[in-house]
């Protein structure tokens, strides 16, 4: 496919969906773009397939690994196809509808954010979204970190001494960026990562 895909026409078209794979970066600035890609094309009666190319997208439209993409192609050549950016939401709709999601989703779970008790050590507490972890969930942010859990004197997870402290040092700041621990939990399981 090539930068002028949106001005051909598709004999005999068929709608499918492209999974984006990877992208390259989106330029500063505002209008459109070119975008190389790596797509999984999927369309009815033909097995996933593999692309690549670079389409003119716009800014606020620019895609991500991991999107699914909607697009209509040929049924007598699906490696022809357009991909449907008019159906594709901007990053802003994207970030708002996954937003609602979370909310309904802590919500269904009961989920309502509490405050940690200031009367109350948190050394070696972990919350999640506000709330106490349970002991499966501080097992499980403890191994993807590859540090001890309190009082067990164990790994967490099996290499963990031996895994590589920039990257158990990465993952931990993308939990801290989540929201997923808390500046002391960060704070404290990065010395631990430092010291260990």
């Amino acid at each position: 496919m090539s930068l002028f895909d949106r001005f051909k026409r598709i004999p005999d078209p068929v709608e499918g969906t492209a999974q984006v794979v990877s992208a390259t970066g989106a330029p500063d600035g505002h209008g459109s773009a070119a975008c190389g890609m790596h797509l999984v094309l999927t369309i009815p009666g033909v097995p996933a397939f593999a692309v690549q190319g670079t389409y003119l997208v716009k800014m606020a439209k620019w895609p991500a690994p991991g999107m699914v993409l909607p697009i209509v192609a040929s049924r007598a050549d699906p490696r022809r196809f357009k991909i449907r950016w008019d159906q594709v939401p901007t990053g802003r709709q994207s970030g708002a509808a996954q937003a609602a999601r979370l909310a309904e989703t802590l919500n269904a779970q009961g989920g309502t954010w509490q405050q940690p008790p200031s009367n109350v050590s948190l050394d070696g507490a972990v919350y999640v979204n506000g709330r106490p972890a349970s002991p499966a969930e501080a097992e499980q942010i403890a191994g993807m970190l590859g540090v001890t859990l309190p009082g067990t004197g164990t790994p967490a997870s099996p290499g963990g001494a031996g895994q590589d402290r920039l990257a158990r040092l990465e993952r931990l700041a993308a939990l801290y960026q989540s929201g997923a621990l808390s500046a002391a939990e960060y704070e404290r399981l990065k010395a631990e990562i430092l010291n260990g």
